[in-house]
């Protein structure tokens, strides 16, 4: 049984580093840089002007809790998004891409 279990832990562990960093690629192309990170979560910086407080609320008003990381010094606003399965992931990029557009401030890559 115990075989099992780490099988099952290096899976979950394999699934989380390959969708994190397919959400790191896909949110550099929508303009976003997240910091690099060899966690279960990305820390993502904001465009200018944005304000974590109101993603925080505007993605949950869309069924997706992010946490909200204001005027972090040398980072500035933030989001943390921790990976989860890809179709999770799918609807938040989905859900910050709107935000992006609907505020004007969807960047380049």
């Amino acid at each position: 049984a115990a075989r099992r279990a780490d099988d099952w832990v290096r899976d979950r562990v394999a699934r989380i580093m390959a969708n994190r960093a397919r959400l790191a690629d896909a949110l550099q192309s929508l303009g976003l840089q997240p910091f690099p990170s060899a966690a279960n979560f990305l820390l993502v910086p904001l465009p200018p002007g944005a304000a974590a407080a109101d993603w925080n609320l505007r993605l949950r008003a869309r069924g997706i809790a992010v946490r909200p990381f204001a005027a972090l010094p040398g980072a500035g606003e933030c989001v943390g998004v921790t990976i989860g399965p890809w179709s999770m992931m799918q609807r938040f990029l989905d859900a910050a891409a709107a935000l992006l557009d609907e505020t004007g401030k969807r960047g380049t890559p």
